[in-house]
């Protein structure tokens, strides 16, 4: 269109334009296409070019393993609320129309700016979400720690539990497919004692066989992780209970019966996740003993809890080295005045009630835990917490 305007129409002679030759427009027609093919076939499609990148546009791309399937793929940015102000941020990607042919690959996705390389896009550095397609279930891949994976019919969607590239600063995203890489512990693959799970945090029991888990007991765990000693700027001292709720029993819970006894019960692991639901539908914030574990999201994780007695032993049982060892072996404790990964041979709260105004903590100091082992104490009273989860 001219970018000038005439009041009267202007009559142009009509251009005289030569003719291709069918056999010239065949050759021109396999080269376009031979080209075309080689870009969306490539490994690494990007979207957005120039200008920022349209979130909640679906733009049409090719991965290396979809052949001649297009697949959509989606940006999402949500709005991120801060003291003094907000913005929004690139909070994830779906990508739909994935064909079988991509069953067992690995998608892996990142954003650029403008200029320069890969952007960081969620937990701090991180510059690469990878999923993996495992026969059309689509889950974290290798260092997808910090990742939601939500799964469906030929469709994921990638969530970024901490979200770090502004929306504005996304000019162009990728979308690669390639061979698919053995997931580590914090990816979801397996776990032994002293990797880094999911969370961030560092394993500390592992279970072969299973126990039971989850807000209502009825899922199954193999793992128990044990949130890093920066989770709140070491271990905090916390009251069992707030104010006024220091004399109301939350035990037993759902029908599960008190899960601790009088020096130390070591069965009801995988119990803390319901003991510690119930201790916060009571009334008790963040400033308590389970409302601090169940407010920690390490890894953008949410299942996080204070660990019941026999939970609790296992990290003290960790730190002294007596991990693998029968969950009915004691813990020895750790030397007095010693700090191992931030614990410290001082008290700790377990959500174990012992009765409406005690519950059950552990000292970790050797000397004290092979004597007394557990003590229980008034819920006003304020110990040490360390959050873990189970998974």
């Amino acid at each position: 269109m001219s970018d000038f305007y005439f009041d009267d129409p202007i009559e142009e002679a009509p251009v005289h334009r030569r003719r291709v030759s069918p056999v010239l427009a065949s050759i021109m027609l396999l080269i376009a296409t031979t080209v075309f093919f080689k870009t969306t076939l490539a490994a690494n499609i990007s979207i957005g070019t120039g200008v920022p990148v349209e979130f909640g546009q679906g733009v049409a791309v090719t991965a290396a393993c979809s052949g001649s399937s297009v697949l959509t793929m989606t940006p999402a940015s949500t709005f991120v609320n801060s003291s003094g102000g907000g913005a929004h941020y690139f909070t994830g990607v779906t990508v739909s129309g994935i064909p079988s042919n991509c069953y067992g690959v690995d998608f892996s996705i990142s954003a650029y700016g403008n200029t320069g390389g890969a952007l960081a896009i969620f937990n701090s550095s991180s510059t690469v979400a990878s999923i993996w397609d495992n026969a059309g279930i689509f889950q974290g891949g290798l260092g997808s720690s910090g990742t939601m994976i939500s799964s469906s019919s030929g469709s994921f969607t990638v969530t970024f539990a901490s979200p770090v590239a502004l929306a504005s600063a996304v000019y162009k995203l990728s979308l690669q497919s390639g061979a698919h890489s053995a997931l580590d512990c914090s990816s979801g693959g397996t776990c032994t004692y002293g990797n880094t799970g999911p969370g961030g945090g560092i394993i500390i029991y592992v279970n072969a066989g299973g126990f039971n888990c989850g807000p209502t007991v009825s899922n199954t765990c193999r793992y128990l992780e044990m949130a890093p000693a920066s989770w709140a700027s070491g271990d905090r001292g916390s009251p069992w209970a707030m104010v006024g709720k220091t004399s109301t029993s939350v035990n037993p819970a759902n029908g599960i019966t008190a899960d601790a006894t009088a020096n130390g019960s070591i069965t009801g692991i995988g119990l803390g996740y319901i003991n510690s639901l119930n201790i916060v539908a009571q009334g008790n914030d963040a400033t308590s003993a389970a409302g601090a574990a169940r407010s920690y999201n390490g890894g953008g994780k949410t299942d996080w809890f204070l660990p019941d007695l026999a939970e609790l032993t296992q990290i003290c049982k960790y730190i002294s080295g007596q991990q693998g060892t029968p969950d009915s072996t004691k813990c020895l404790g750790i030397p007095n005045t010693t700090s191992v990964l931030g614990i410290y041979s001082g008290s700790y709260w377990s959500s174990s009630e012992k009765d409406a105004s005690n519950a059950w903590y552990l000292n970790m100091m050797d000397t004290y835990s092979q004597t007394y082992y557990t003590v229980n104490n008034s819920k006003a009273n304020s110990y040490n917490v360390r959050p873990i989860r189970s998974f």
